[in-house]
């Protein structure tokens, strides 16, 4: 169990240093409910600590939706690329991603845009340092998504970009129907 354990977090590691991709990992469901149920777990307990008490209302439906969207759009867009067979080594590498970032980028960000809505400048190395690893999560999950797709990184960024809007448009929603007010 421990070998196995190290050897996805080696090519979890790889796939963030972009010398691997999704076609590493094993196509096992149950390590894919692991993966999420470990980012979600995670992300709740960091999202717990810097949320604001205004945040602290929908940061559960925050991450319900993130995780229910994310995997819909890419089921159904993997479907319609005629690449389902992918879809579980995708998602696997995805959330396993996010997991790892997750614990540092989450904080950064909150400790930025809390200073920022005091109307206080934020610190710059904070600020730079957290928009880096953002957009390094964001040229790691392009990655991700372009040897799912074999397409184009240009195509795969696009697609990226669309699951956002998607899940967020979604977020929207799902808030207004609980009548909870977004920030």
């Amino acid at each position: 169990m421990l070998v196995n354990l190290r050897a996805f977090l080696a090519v979890v590691f790889d796939i963030v240093r972009l010398k691997g991709g999704p076609e590493n990992l094993p196509a096992s469901t149950s390590l894919l409910t692991i993966v999420v149920a470990v980012f979600a777990a995670l992300t709740s307990l960091v999202l717990a600590h810097v949320a604001t008490p205004e945040q602290a209302q929908r940061w559960p439906v925050e991450i319900v939706v993130g995780i229910a969207g994310t995997m819909l759009f890419f089921r159904w867009v993997l479907h319609l690329a005629k690449k389902s067979e992918r879809f579980v080594q995708t998602m696997t590498a995805l959330f396993a991603v996010r997991t790892v970032f997750t614990p540092v980028v989450l904080p950064m960000a909150a400790a930025v845009h809390g200073q920022l809505e005091a109307s206080q400048s934020a610190p710059a190395a904070l600020a730079l340092i957290a928009a880096a690893l953002g957009i390094w999560l964001l040229v790691v999950e392009v990655r991700i998504i372009r040897s799912a797709f074999e397409w184009p990184t240009a195509g795969a960024l696009g697609l990226v970009m669309a699951q956002n809007f998607v899940v967020l448009v979604v977020f929207a929603l799902a808030l207004a129907a609980l009548g909870v007010k977004p920030t």
